[in-house]
């Protein structure tokens, strides 16, 4: 039902309950109450999401700056996109104490909280094209955290959004 028809519809109702109220005034606050109730409700429009597979999901652990794990029916490896860590295992002293450092806020901004993981798949082509080694590519939105962890990572200066740029950019 189109707006304006509802608004008419609402209009005529309140009109023949007028007259009837001038009768019965004591009920006139259960009479408009009882016809704006009747009336058909409006369903919000849907916006069509983009491709992509999202589920509700707990973060179970971290494995280091830039992937954790989170449990939907089972246990997955994460990869955050958007997101370049420092990597914690490497043989760089610098790089390594940067990279622990990412996986320490990374846990203590996810790990034990429920979260939302997404999984884009508008540019895949194949199924393989989600995974990078062994692991889910997508973005994660923990409850309480107004940012994704990748843009969390990124913005403590724990990340970068791409391969070979400074951390916080």
């Amino acid at each position: 039902m189109s707006k304006e028809c509802r608004s008419f519809c609402f209009r005529l109702a309140m009109a023949a309950l007028s007259i009837w109220c001038l009768i019965d005034a004591t009920n006139l606050r259960t009479a408009l109450a009882e016809a704006q109730a009747a009336l058909p409700v409006e369903r919000p429009h849907v916006v069509k999401p983009s491709p992509g597979v999202s589920l509700r999901c707990q973060v179970v652990g971290v494995v280091d700056g830039d992937t954790l794990e989170v449990e939907v029916i089972r246990r997955v490896r994460v990869r955050l996109l958007d997101c370049w860590a420092p990597e914690s295992r490497t043989t760089d002293a610098a790089e390594k104490k940067a990279g622990l450092a990412a996986k320490v806020e990374l846990s203590a901004a996810a790990v034990g909280k429920r979260a939302t993981l997404f999984v884009p798949t508008d540019a895949a082509s194949r199924v393989g094209d989600v995974f990078t080694f062994d692991r889910v590519l997508g973005h994660v939105w923990v409850e309480g955290l107004a940012e994704s962890l990748s843009e969390h990572q990124v913005r403590l200066k724990h990340a970068a959004t791409a391969k070979g740029n400074p951390v916080g950019q």
